[in-house]
């Protein structure tokens, strides 16, 4: 099996913030702490983060320092204790690590615990950066040695289909936000999405006010959500592996906000996919 590192960070949907509204962004350009310049931040006990992964790893990374207190972390069914103190601001720092998992379906959970009774009672922050997951590839030879290869699509490759093309729009960039200058965005509770691609795994980036629901080859919908404003540009928006051969279709749907006058932005950057290729049914070296 080959192992294989995938990231995101803090604004993607693809994390689930509980309750979203006890949860503050942090955004600046030129704080390069930062992992992208930027992080999500709580005060409030009880609040979380959680993320629900394929793979056999994952490591959280967020912020130290003065203000922050303890938090809990649950690995499926596992829930261990950590401080978050440091008396110097540390950026980027290990909140929780765990590898050698077993490959399955796993939920880490992230839960500001705030100051221990009869602490400090402003060591009440608790803030997250951004996540690395561990995943496997397997080739069409067999488990033990295939190399993975990944290809990035931009959003007005022709293996990209807007439906219907007037509820799309084109949008320019400076400051390298996306990966070619622009993004195809809608504001549409009617406008869809489809991707065509050859691969073992699915990537689709861009920016997300609002929310939206994606699935690949007609499975059921995943709804996701993000309020990020949609200033939080080439975040991880759908991930989907373990596909299998040939050709696959990712499908997504752009969804209005709660209220009647709000309205969800969905911005499509890039597509990237990752195949297998090789493989052995024996780890041993070849003679």
């Amino acid at each position: 099996m080959t192992k294989y590192n995938l990231s995101l960070d803090n604004p993607s949907p693809l994390l689930s913030y509980s309750p979203q509204t006890q949860w503050i962004s942090i955004a600046s350009k030129n704080d390069s702490s930062l992992y992208e310049n930027t992080a999500s931040a709580t005060s409030q006990v009880g609040a979380e983060v959680s993320f629900t992964f394929r793979g056999t790893g994952v490591w959280i990374y967020g912020t130290k320092g003065e203000a922050h207190g303890y938090y809990n972390v649950t690995l499926d069914n596992t829930t261990q204790s950590f401080d978050g103190y440091s008396d110097t601001e540390e950026y980027q720092q290990v909140l929780f690590g765990a590898n050698n998992l077993g490959l399955a379906s796993h939920t880490v959970r992230i839960v500001n615990a705030g100051p221990l009774r009869g602490g400090d009672s402003n060591r009440v922050w608790l803030n997250i950066d951004w996540l690395t997951w561990e995943t496997v590839f397997v080739g069409p030879g067999g488990p033990y040695g295939a190399e993975v290869f990944n290809a990035t699509f931009n959003e007005t490759h022709r293996r990209f289909f807007y439906i219907p093309p007037d509820a799309w729009s084109q949008r320019a960039y400076i400051d390298n936000v996306s990966i070619n200058g622009t993004a195809s965005y809608t504001t549409s509770s009617d406008a869809s999405m489809q991707f065509v691609f050859d691969g073992d795994a699915v990537g689709l980036y861009g920016s997300l006010d609002g929310s939206f629901s994606a699935n690949v080859d007609k499975g059921d919908f995943k709804s996701l959500t993000s309020t990020y404003n949609g200033s939080a540009y080439q975040q991880l928006l759908f991930y989907a592996e373990n596909l299998g051969g040939g050709t696959h279709t990712l499908s997504i749907e752009n969804s209005p906000q709660s209220t009647s006058t709000a309205k969800s932005t969905l911005a499509v950057d890039f597509a990237r996919t990752w195949t297998a290729r090789g493989g052995s049914s024996s780890n041993e070296p070849a003679k």
